[in-house]
Order: C-alpha cells, then structure tokens, then sequence
C-alpha cells in the first residue's frame, strides 16, 4: 500500500509542464513558424523571377516578330526593332539611346504599332511596387536589348556572365551600359533609376 501512495503521489507531481519545458515548446514553435515563412517567401522570389524570364522571352518574341515585318507602310520602318519613336539619344554619347521602359511601347505608332506583334505586354510581378522591365536599341534600330531585375541572388560566375553581356553590349553593339553590380550585389543603372534593388537579367540580340 505504501508503494502505490508513493507512485500515486509522484504521479500527481509529474502534472502539466514546468515553466522551462514551456519555454522550450513555445521557442521550438516560432523557429518552425520562422523557418515556414523563410521557405514561402523564397519559393515566391523563385516563382516571381522565373515569371519575370518568361516575360522577357515573351517581350524578345514580340521584338523579333516587329524586325521581320515586312508590311510596314513606310519603307524606312521595315526591318527594325521597336522603340524609335520612344527613346531618346543619350545626352552624353548622342551615338546611343537612353534606356526606356517596356510599357512604354504601348504608345510605339510606327509600323502599326507594337501591340500589333504583342497585345499583351507584360509588366513586372511586383510592378505596384515600382518595378519594371526596360529595353534599349542602338542607334541603327537593328539590336535590342531587354533586362529585369531579379530578387534571387546570383553567383559569382553568373554575375561574370552578366558583366560580360553587358561589355558586348556596349562596346560591340553599341548599346547603352545598364548593368552594374554594386559591392552588396544589387543591380543599378546608368540612364535609368529603379527604386528596387535585385541583379539583372537581360535578352539581347545576337545579329
């Protein structure tokens, strides 16, 4: 009898959690709700720039299908990309054009206007919050070139690659600079000025 009254009384002790063992279950729970949060919000950056690839892909479609128009009414309009009537030449350096943004060429009238080539011209996941996509072309209408910015980090070799681009760009096609890495990794302009930060990425022609 006295055996059962001492398990019986050690049992009534052992009742409901002590305050550390509580602290533990409460501290276990919000790294787990932390780390749900952390996953969801990487899986949306990832969804987002992978929309943000697409559209660019979509844009570069609509570009390449503008170039090989052959029913403009002018003839001086046949065989170029879009955008002349909406850039404007760089102040600095009147052999190349500013950057302009992709919505823009909504208003672009020449050769039935660019709406005719892509009717929906899309814009940004997050483009409430001021970000756009933009396009640039060279002073002979004959290349182009289309950049996002992206939320997820790139590595050191992409970001080479994106340094390489952009030299190609400028120097060979004569473009516009936009790409430009700073030392915390975000991607800035020279003629533009997002307020978002992210790398870049872009789609330029190869003719």
């Amino acid at each position: 009898m006295k055996k059962s009254g001492l398990a019986s009384s050690f049992a009534s002790q052992r009742t409901g959690f002590t305050l550390i063992e509580a602290l533990a279950v409460v501290s276990i729970i919000g790294t787990l709700a932390t780390l749900t949060i952390y996953v969801a919000t990487q899986a949306q950056r990832q969804a987002r720039d992978a929309s943000r690839k697409s559209d660019v892909t979509a844009i570069s479609e609509g570009f390449e299908a503008r170039y090989a128009d052959k029913t403009c009414s002018d003839p001086a309009d046949v065989g170029h990309f879009p955008g002349q009537a909406i850039l404007v030449p760089d102040p600095s350096d009147h052999n190349r054009y500013l950057w302009g943004r992709v919505t823009a060429l909504s208003a672009d009238g020449l050769c039935a206007g660019f709406k005719n080539y892509l009717p929906t011209i899309p814009t940004d996941p997050k483009a409430k919050d001021g970000r756009e996509y933009y396009f640039n072309i060279t002073k002979d209408f004959k290349h182009y070139r289309i950049a996002a910015s992206l939320e997820k980090p790139i590595g050191s070799s992409e970001a080479a690659e994106i340094t390489r681009q952009s030299g190609i760009w400028h120097d060979s096609f004569l473009g516009s600079y936009y790409d430009k890495l700073n030392s915390n990794g975000s991607c800035q302009s020279y003629n533009v000025n997002p307020t978002h930060t992210g790398f870049c990425y872009s789609y330029y022609s190869g003719r």
